[in-house]
């Protein structure tokens, strides 16, 4: 099935007719309104996927090409031409003491012309970063997303557009794809609080509890006085049957003022 066959919309449907179906299509397909319906879920995903390359019009535009060639048939090559006969040689120039220098200011024009394009990609992705930084304060999400889409293929390595893309998709419940933009952020980076922390909560969702906990240990090794990562931390260990160690979690995070923390240990902890 095609991003199009996804959304319900044709091929020559307008950028507005592809938000306005795709808008109608999560509020059906959202997984807190379908809880525990697997379906929902990937249905989900797939929508969000094919509004993705076709809220952009670079990815849309790659992606026509792709599908067109996809459709179009095959065709056997052509035969290959017989090998021309070689032609005659040529006497050597006159001028040959000019050829090595000549080949060193080629070399150099292409080293500064390499320089120069990585600049101009570096200030473009530095654009969309700026826009997209703007377009989440207006609420605008999901085109907020294109912009950080484009601003990392302009500059793979502009990290701030990888935590705010991770940031994103985390808010979208993309578990699995805000792990990988944030985890991308950690190894070039030194242990944050606040990035380790989405860490965790994106490792909780998928369930992996230990990958969790490894995370929030960090955050807790740079803000011990954190009650919030204490009762996350105790909450996987009890996910993980590990009663006491949750306990003891939970009775930190109620001594560092996390009420809630209090009321889990009333109840589990006897």
């Amino acid at each position: 099935m095609t991003h199009y066959e996804q959304l319900g919309v044709s091929r020559t449907a307008s950028g507005e007719e592809i938000k306005r179906a795709y808008r109608q299509l999560a509020i059906r397909w959202h997984p807190d309104k379908n809880p525990n319906h697997s379906l929902a879920e990937e249905k989900f995903k797939a929508i969000n996927e094919a509004y993705r390359i076709l809220s952009d019009p670079d990815l849309r535009a790659s992606y026509d090409f792709r599908l067109s060639t996809a459709q179009r048939p095959q065709t056997p090559p052509p035969p290959k031409p017989r090998p021309a006969a070689p032609p005659p040689a040529t006497p050597k120039p006159a001028f040959r003491k000019w050829m090595i220098p000549g080949i060193v200011f080629l070399l150099l024009a292409v080293v500064f012309g390499f320089f120069g394009l990585q600049q101009y990609h570096h200030k473009q992705a530095e654009q969309e970063l700026a826009e997209a930084t703007r377009l989440l304060v207006d609420e605008d999400t999901l085109v907020a997303l294109g912009k950080l889409n484009r601003a990392i293929v302009h500059d793979e390595a502009l990290l701030p557009a990888y935590r705010l893309r991770g940031q994103v998709l985390l808010h979208l419940r993309e578990f699995e794809k805000a792990y990988g933009d944030l985890v991308t952020v950690a190894q070039q980076t030194l242990p944050e609080e606040g990035l380790e922390t989405e860490l965790a909560t994106c490792s909780y969702y998928l369930k992996k509890y230990a990958q969790s906990r490894s995370h929030l240990n960090k955050a807790l090794r740079t803000n011990p006085e954190n009650g919030k990562l204490f009762q996350m931390r105790g909450t996987n260990f009890w996910l993980e049957k590990d009663s006491l160690r949750a306990c003891e979690d939970w009775k930190q995070a109620m001594e560092l003022g996390e009420q809630e923390a209090a009321g889990l240990r009333d109840k589990y902890c006897r």
